[in-house]
Formats: C-alpha cells, structure tokens, sequence
C-alpha cells in the first residue's frame, strides 16, 4: 500500500498534527550518526509549514549539543528530549528541565547487583564525567561523544551526583536474560541499543516527557507525531496520535506503532514519509 493511501486512511491531516518528535539513533541519524541533506531540508520545509520539531532521546545531552551546533538545529527544534525524559532541553534559551533522575543509592545497588558479572560493564554520566566500572572500547567511544572524562566507579563514589540513567554494556545474548531477572526497587530498564541495557526512574519516560511538553504548550497528545525505532520507543509510539516505526524498528517498536515506514533509517525513512505528509 502507498504512503498516501495509508495517511488518507489513518485520518492523519497537515492540520491535525502540530508537534513532531524523533528518536535519534536509528530513526533521524543513519548508522554513521549523520542525518542526510535532503532529511534537514525536509525539516526546513516543515518548519516552514508550522510544524514544531522535537528530539526524543536516550542519549545524555552532552552528546546532543554538538549535533545542535553541527546541523544547526536551534533554528529547527523547539525542544529536545534527552535520558529518556529524564531531561528536557528548551530552545532557543536553552533552559534545562530536570524530570526524575536515578538516586545514589539505587546506582550502589546496580553496581552490588552486575559489577561481579564478568560481561557487564556499568556506567554513568556526570557533568564532564562518564563513570565505569571498567574501560572498554564502547565506553571509550560514548565518553568522546559527549566530550566528558572517562573515570574509574572504584573509590569515586564521593564525587558522584544523580545520574538520569545507568546503562549496562554487555555482549553475550545469554547477559540480558540475567540482567532481566534482577529487578532494582523503583526503576525500570530498556534495551536500547545492541550492546545497552538502561535502568531509569520508573516514573520518567518520553512519552510522559513529550506530553507534559505539549501540554505546557496548551495542546495534548492528540496533535502528536513520533518516529521511533527502539523498545524504549514503544511508549511513546503508543501515546501519540500518530506512531510511526522505522523499517529497522524493533518489534515491539513496530507492535506499538500505527505505521512502518517502507525505509530504514539509512534508508533517508523520515524523509520520504514527510515529503509526503507535506504534499
């Protein structure tokens, strides 16, 4: 079925829909983090048609800051979303709402409860720092990303603050079915990434993050467009008017989703669905 036929039967209409979220990695970004030309200047053109652009994210958002500066995107993002909703970041002024962090306390207990398992590395943002247990080459690589010091968890406990989440790096399937069985009191975990499992605050997600965004904004989720591609993506795709899954999304991604797109995020899938939309 066309892209037109599946918009005309899902009632979606330029009017309907005000506020337009994206994941970034998976769904705006292609596998080499990039977002493609013809992807910015379909966002410049919906811009222009009144459309207000957000990112949802897990990402932390000191690994966002340098794709705002290198894309430009103040000029086109109303709000970003990061640490899963723990985080929202208002442009252009650029006031930082916190929404729910993981407490000291709850960070003792992921580490008393993985740090013995020999696959799984533990870690977590600070300002300036990322924390781990022990380096390893993903770890080195996210702390370049977001610019910040990779330091050793052992005897630093003193110098930690409340992170918005804390992943897990592991690499053997068997590892997430361990890291499932063990349940952390008050935080909720995602699969977010090949090699990441995250745990956050139970009460923090994006899609309740976009909603109280919207709704500051005196609007609802009933004007709401997400794209997405991940489980921790499946919330929001589910809450808005309108969820839309990547090609490459994961199951319960797509499960949660009204419509998969036909292309994957290297695919440029964002862009053919909103040239269409635009028309």
């Amino acid at each position: 079925m066309k892209l037109n036929t599946i918009l005309n039967s899902l009632d979606v209409h330029k009017s309907k829909v005000s506020f337009c979220f994206f994941d970034l990695d998976g769904t705006l970004l292609d596998s080499n983090k990039c977002i493609s030309n013809r992807t910015l200047h379909i966002l410049i053109q919906g811009k222009k048609a009144g459309l207000h652009f957000g990112i949802a994210t897990g990402r932390a958002l000191s690994s966002i800051y340098p794709l705002i500066k290198k894309y430009q995107l103040q000029e086109l993002l109303d709000v970003v979303i990061a640490n899963s909703g723990a985080d929202l970041l208002l442009l252009p002024t650029m006031k930082h709402i916190k929404n729910g962090y993981v407490s000291i306390d709850q960070v003792k207990m992921i580490i008393t409860s993985f740090s013995a398992l020999e696959d799984i590395t533990i870690a977590f943002h600070n300002p300036g720092s990322l924390f781990v247990t022990k380096p390893t080459p993903l770890m080195e690589q996210i702390s370049q990303n977001n610019q910040e010091q990779m330091v050793l968890v052992e005897n630093s406990h003193k110098e930690w603050e409340e992170p918005a989440r804390v992943m897990l790096e592991f690499h053997r399937p068997e590892t997430l079915q361990t890291i499932l069985s063990i349940l952390i009191p008050n935080l909720k975990g995602y699969w977010t990434e090949k090699n990441i499992y995250e745990f956050l605050n139970e009460n923090v997600s994006k899609a309740k993050a976009i909603q109280m965004y919207v709704r500051s904004n005196g609007s609802n989720l009933e004007h709401v467009m997400v794209f997405g591609d991940g489980d921790n993506d499946a919330e929001m795709l589910e809450a808005a008017s309108m969820g839309i899954a990547m090609k490459n999304a994961s199951e319960q991604a797509k499960q949660a989703a009204n419509m998969i797109l036909e292309h994957t995020n290297d695919e440029d899938g964002i862009y053919y669905f909103l040239k269409e939309f635009l028309k």
